[in-house]
């Protein structure tokens, strides 16, 4: 797969610039859809769309929501 587009992050080359592709991200989980695990695309509602699409560490991260979110506020300040 990573192969197939030049070991390239598609996310990244959508915004204009390139990164090397590490992770290949599966649209359609495999926990949900095992059997969809090594295709390249998947058919619902009669249209055909990809499911695996390689990216980088980041782009894999932040499309999964891994990323560190900053910190919230806390409700009332502890002052010591």
């Amino acid at each position: 797969m990573l192969k197939d587009h030049k070991y390239e992050c598609q996310k990244c080359k959508e915004r204009g610039f390139y990164k090397k592709a590490t992770h290949v991200h599966h649209v359609q989980y495999v926990k949900k859809h095992p059997r969809l695990a090594l295709s390249k695309t998947y058919i619902f509602q009669g249209k055909e769309y990809k499911n695996l699409i390689p990216l980088c560490h980041n782009c894999h991260e932040e499309e999964h929501d891994h990323r560190q979110r900053k910190k919230k506020k806390l409700l009332t300040e502890e002052r010591w």
